[in-house]
């Protein structure tokens, strides 16, 4: 029968090994998701639905941790110590796991931001075509940052002419832009809800003074102001939406304060 010595040891290089195949398996992800994009002419919703097949996989890699340690580890460990020592192995893998689905979740906010910034350079070189006027064939102007139908009138003629882009084109108003921007400032945003677990720890230890609370206002509405104010660059039309979209952050504050006691 092994020694506690021994398992934990076997224990040790077990987690080394799920690491060094998660760090393997995020490269192996982002590698085949940008070839595939590529090789699919763009096609960002095939490239994603690949994506999730693969995200699983990484997913049931941070899960054997659990299920090894339940099915495996836990009761030959039991058996081995004395006393409940055991216990911080447990600990071990836990701390593991928590810093790995944090990884995978960054990861997955990188992926996507790098992918749609692809996307969208590859497409918007869609509306750099020329178009003409229907009726005297002047090249015409368009909004390239506003990604749907657009009603054009010549200025020599006066017809006014419509602009239907492609699919992959109206595609960009949706989730993409938000992609890049998410991507733009995932470092601000980690920031932010530093701030916010700090104001938390201060609430939960009753130290949080109104003062906390006005610190972590400014920085949040700072980031929410920015964030959107960045999306209005990729995509025109969103400008319409700026103030609705402060609201409703505004609206998430007040509903956290409330349920909070300072």
């Amino acid at each position: 029968m092994p020694t506690a010595q021994e398992l934990v040891q076997k224990w040790d290089l077990f987690l080394a090994k799920i690491e060094t195949r998660f760090a393997e398996t995020l490269q192996q992800a982002e590698d085949a998701s940008v070839e595939l994009l590529q090789d699919s002419d763009y096609d960002y919703n095939k490239t994603m639905q690949a994506f999730t097949g693969m995200k699983r996989q990484i997913e049931d890699l941070i899960q054997k941790i659990d299920l090894t340690w339940d099915e495996k580890v836990r009761p030959r460990m039991e058996d081995a110590f004395e006393s409940t020592e055991w216990v911080n192995e447990s600990i071990k893998g836990g701390n593991l796991s928590s810093v790995l689905w944090d990884k995978l979740r960054e990861f997955e906010v990188v992926l996507e931001g790098k992918l749609s910034q692809m996307y969208y350079e590859h497409v918007i070189t869609i509306v750099d075509k020329d178009f003409r006027c229907s009726q005297c064939n002047a090249q015409l102007e368009i909004v390239k940052n506003l990604f749907r139908s657009q009603y054009v009138t010549c200025s020599y003629c006066d017809t006014v002419n419509t602009f239907k882009p492609e699919t992959k084109y109206t595609h960009i108003g949706w989730g993409i832009v938000d992609n890049i921007v998410n991507l733009k400032f995932l470092e601000e945003k980690k920031a932010l809800h530093k701030d916010l677990d700090q104001l938390k720890e201060l609430v939960q230890s009753k130290k949080a003074t109104p003062q906390d609370w006005e610190n972590y206002k400014t920085a949040y509405t700072n980031f929410w102001e920015m964030y959107f104010k960045e999306r209005i660059k990729y995509n025109s039309e969103l400008k319409d939406r700026f103030a609705e979209d402060m609201q409703r952050k505004t609206d998430e504050l007040n509903e956290f304060k409330q349920q909070t006691t300072f």
